[in-house]
């Protein structure tokens, strides 16, 4: 994984971290919802990350 995509993995990694402390601490049920959605985002993005350098390491061009 190039420096640039291992940067933006680790700071999806850190919101998704936050969200769930979040979401598990707050006792307001449309908060938890709202930060648990939120979480799910951030993996999202971690999945989208790990698309985009697989694909860089095995064809050395983006995925469409």
């Amino acid at each position: 994984m190039n420096t640039a995509l291992a940067k933006s993995y680790e700071l999806e990694k850190k919101g998704l971290e936050f969200y769930i402390n979040s979401a598990v601490g707050s006792k307001n049920i449309l908060a938890k919802r709202t930060l648990f959605s939120l979480a799910r985002e951030e993996i999202n993005h971690m999945i989208k990350i790990d698309e985009i350098s697989i694909s860089l390491d095995n064809t050395g061009k983006w995925p469409d």
